[in-house]
């Protein structure tokens, strides 16, 4: 006789009912709700009483709870990130967090005698984002900022992988803001970031740079870590990442800033005068 069950150990004996019970790939299956019909039966000859399958798979708890704390313990954690690893997750928040006048916050609003208008302390023009350790030849990352006007005090943002493709890109109204102060390695640092659009939410670029009088143009570009509990992913679209990073305030863009800040940097964030060149276009 033989024992019908997919993917059971069949235990066989000339002269008695089989005893059967259920092999890891049957616990595997029953575990993770994926009981297959096409596992194959593996037989061995001996002696030994029938068992049901209530029985053998009553037997089989203790296998079953060893395996979940393995498959556990052994797969990687949605949340988790090694510190070694280049950690890049976009910051998003539901609501822009900058952008109502704050003192800290660029552009922002001048009255003198008889004029008015913006100012920032953050260069207009265009920029260019290399990451660190690239190669002269790597594309970089191009981003816009302008000023919108004299009213209404916020820069355009436009990005696109190439310098000529600025011109025709979506713009998005953003905020610099220094967030922080901070000591890396012993030397002071200031913990900057840029508010990138503001309906539906807005996106954040986490930025340092060493203090200094005069016009900003050029930052370093941070590490975006996530931690654990602000993750939001809901697993791959085929190939399409839906993971990002939930922000809700000033306060936790600065202490994440602070521990990134501790980390290599991702890369440089440079502006480029308009009759300047990169080195990519230097080789072209």
């Amino acid at each position: 006789m033989t024992c019908s069950a997919a993917g059971a150990v069949v235990k066989k004996s000339l002269m008695e009912e089989p005893t059967c019970y259920p092999t890891f790939s049957l616990c595997y299956s029953l575990l993770f709700g994926r009981l297959s019909k096409s596992c194959p039966v593996r037989t061995e000859y001996r002696s030994g009483p029938s068992l049901s399958w209530a029985d053998a798979l009553s037997r089989s708890a203790s296998l079953k709870a060893a395996i979940l704390v393995v498959a556990l313990l052994s797969a990687p954690h949605v949340n988790s990130q090694s510190i070694d690893e280049v950690a890049e997750d976009i910051l998003h928040s539901d609501l822009p967090i900058f952008g109502r006048g704050g003192e800290n916050e660029w552009p922002q609003h001048f009255y003198d005698d008889g004029s008015f208008g913006c100012t920032s302390r953050v260069a207009f023009g265009d920029w260019s984002f290399r990451k660190r350790g690239a190669a002269v030849e790597d594309n970089v990352l191009w981003y816009r900022f302008s000023n919108y006007g004299v009213f209404h005090c916020w820069a355009n943002t436009y990005r696109a992988y190439e310098r000529d493709k600025l011109d025709g890109a979506d713009s998005h109204p953003s905020f610099f803001a220094l967030l922080d102060r901070a000591s890396v390695n012993g030397h002071d640092v200031e913990l900057w970031t840029v508010q990138i659009g503001a309906r539906p939410g807005s996106e954040y670029v986490l930025l340092s740079r060493t203090p200094a009088e005069g016009l900003i143009d050029t930052f370093t570009v941070l590490q975006t870590a996530c931690p654990r509990a602000n993750v939001r992913d809901a697993g791959s679209l085929d190939i399409l990442l839906t993971r990002y990073c939930i922000v809700a305030s000033r306060g936790e863009l600065s202490r994440l800033a602070r521990r990134m800040a501790q980390r290599p940097p991702l890369g440089t964030l440079t502006r480029v005068r308009a009759d300047d060149k990169t080195k990519d276009e230097i080789l072209e």
